[in-house]
């Protein structure tokens, strides 16, 4: 089991989607019953969908504009960064 620290420190990643299946699962559950993790989550997706909003767009298809493929690399760049 991990401890409150390790899923503190996966709470970004897990507001990204970026965690595999099982881990994910683990933060979820811990995050319903803590507090100071569900806040840390939800300030987390605050900044997910800040992000989300302010990409910038590099091509228009059919269904308006596109995000730049680059954009989830270079937040898990800089998540990965600020981890160390």
């Amino acid at each position: 089991m991990k401890s409150h620290d390790r899923i503190l420190e996966d709470i970004a990643s897990f507001a990204l989607g970026a965690l595999p299946r099982d881990e994910a699962t683990t933060v979820a559950a811990h995050v319903r019953t803590c507090r100071a993790c569900s806040s840390e989550y939800r300030d987390a997706m605050q900044a997910v969908s800040a992000v989300a909003y302010s990409a910038q767009a590099c091509a228009t298809g059919e269904n308006g504009p596109r995000v730049s493929p680059l954009l989830k690399e270079r937040v898990m760049a800089a998540i990965r960064d600020s981890a160390r």
